[in-house]
């Protein structure tokens, strides 16, 4: 687990409270490039114009 790889004074709730602004961004990017498909298509098609 990955709290073993840290000092043993750090609490779980403070590691899952480190972790979860980079979550929410994950889902917001994950929803953006979901629901708004031409984000994930702009690259692509500028690559093969």
């Amino acid at each position: 687990m990955v709290k073993s790889a840290v000092l043993n004074n750090v609490k779980a709730g403070t590691i899952f409270k480190g972790i979860v602004p980079f979550w929410c961004a994950d889902m917001v990017r994950l929803a953006l490039i979901v629901f708004v498909s031409s984000i994930a298509l702009f690259l692509p098609e500028m690559l093969y114009r």
